[in-house]
């Protein structure tokens, strides 16, 4: 997972620079957060992405299973340095980029599996 930590965040400035002006062929524009919950860090991927004066918000993709302070669908802020994935959909080839942290836990299953996964999601990992 480390891996795809520092993969998402090298490539983070490409993901931010197509953030500030999305080409129409670039669609679901998404960031994964980890959020304190209790002992442990829930990571939740946040849609509807804005650029604010101090960093961004978002809303919360997913319903948060450890987080009670969360609910899907929140606004939530924070910063460039809190990002550890990103993702998008590119119109023009059906495919999800990045999701890098998703491809790290794909490349664990079987490979029918991840054909599977591959060919109802769009998400092709290197």
């Amino acid at each position: 997972m480390r891996a795809a930590y520092a993969k998402a965040r090298s490539t983070l400035p490409r993901f931010l620079k197509l953030l500030a002006a999305p080409p129409e062929h670039v669609e679901g524009m998404a960031v994964k957060l980890g959020f304190p919950a209790g002992e442990r860090t829930e990571f939740i991927w946040v849609a509807d992405l804005r650029k604010t004066s101090a960093g961004y918000s978002g809303r919360l993709g997913n319903r948060p299973n450890y987080a009670p302070n969360l609910s899907m669908g929140d606004t939530v802020t924070f910063t460039r340095q809190q990002i550890v994935d990103w993702s998008y959909r590119d119109t023009r080839t059906g495919r999800l980029v990045g999701n890098f942290t998703g491809c790290a836990i794909l490349m664990k299953q079987p490979r029918a599996d991840r054909q599977r996964f591959a060919e109802a999601t769009g998400l092709h990992c290197d």
